[in-house]
């Protein structure tokens, strides 16, 4: 029952990832298609809502990773930190030197090539734009002649292009605040647990064994154990998963031997706890020694448990570091 709700939860955020960006482009559009330029209004609609769909797409991907915004791309930051202050400053110079309002009540926008031509004969030489456009219309190609084709398509591009870098860095504002950790991120250190629980199991498939005896000695005296083959469905994303059970788990136990410091998956997942526990996001990396290895520089400043003396030893050690006293048949000697 957890799992489904946690499965339709996921499921509804990235729903509204991927819509959030047609959703505010349709707004966008619906509160300024009256400012749009006519000659360019459909082709910017298909092009900006492509934009939106790419960007929520990405969203997707990366909202439901512990590192959030250090995941995203860096062209999403580059999107917000560039294109919309240079598309707006683009948008307004472009907008002044060639867009025209045409009518008195209802207006209309129409881009131009100034200064207009000897050359259109639909427009007497003192008349200025706005009244020539009244003569000629909407006609996209009738003002390509009166105008000039190439300057007109030229003004057309670099207006669209301005309106795109600018609707693209907004999209990418709303991407960055959406792509931020779902993980709730605790106000002081002391309660940066309490979100999470249970034991994450990390282990080399060839201590596979090791780490299920481990598990169910943990689980039977109720600590909640993610292990990979309890916890991994067939046809599941492994690098999604693992994400999942990580953050959502207060301990990571590593379990150390020759197989595991070079396991990759291993190293996956150390690399995901390891920053998470020095930021103070509530989880607690423990090293579990099972046979005698290089420990990794990350990890010897820590004391493990130690299974190399005997499986009693190593599990007091792991019971003690997860709040629970052993029980008296597994104190080890002295």
């Amino acid at each position: 029952m957890t799992r489904t709700f946690s499965w339709l939860r996921h499921a509804a955020g990235t729903a509204a990832a991927v819509l959030a960006g047609p959703v505010l482009v349709v707004a966008v559009f619906l509160a300024f298609q009256g400012f749009i330029p006519a000659s360019v209004a459909p082709l910017l609609a298909s092009l900006t809502v492509l934009l939106a769909g790419t960007l929520g797409l990405a969203v997707a991907v990366f909202r439901s990773r512990p590192a959030g915004l250090a995941a995203l791309p860096r062209w999403l930051l580059g999107g917000a930190a560039v294109g919309l202050p240079v598309g707006l400053v683009l948008l307004v110079w472009s907008d002044t030197a060639f867009v025209r309002r045409v009518g008195v009540g209802v207006q209309r926008f129409e881009i131009v090539a100034s200064p207009r031509p000897a050359s259109c004969f639909s427009c007497q030489a003192d008349w200025d734009d706005p009244m020539c456009l009244r003569v000629v219309g909407a006609d996209p190609s009738a003002i390509e002649r009166c105008w000039g084709e190439t300057p007109v398509r030229r003004n057309r591009l670099l207006w669209s292009m301005a309106f795109l870098l600018s609707s693209g860095g907004v999209l990418s504002l709303v991407a960055l605040v959406w792509c931020r950790s779902p993980a709730p991120r605790a106000v002081q250190a002391d309660k940066a647990g309490e979100a999470r629980h249970g034991l994450f199991l990390s282990h080399a498939s060839e201590d596979g064994e090791f780490a299920e005896r481990l598990a169910r000695d943990l689980a039977g005296r109720g600590i909640p154990v993610w292990l990979d083959r309890w916890d991994i469905e067939v046809g599941e994303s492994l690098l999604r998963r693992l994400e999942e059970g990580i953050a959502g788990s207060r301990w990571l136990g590593v379990v150390l031997s020759p197989d595991s410091i070079t396991s990759p998956w291993v190293r996956v997942e150390l690399d995901i706890a390891l920053p998470l526990e020095i930021v103070g996001e509530g989880i607690t990396v423990l090293p579990i020694l099972l046979r005698p290895c290089e420990v990794p520089l990350a990890l010897r400043h820590k004391r493990w448990a130690d299974f190399t003396v005997s499986y009693a030893t190593g599990l007091a050690g792991v019971l003690r570091s997860l709040g629970l006293a052993p029980r008296s048949d597994q104190v080890p000697p002295k």
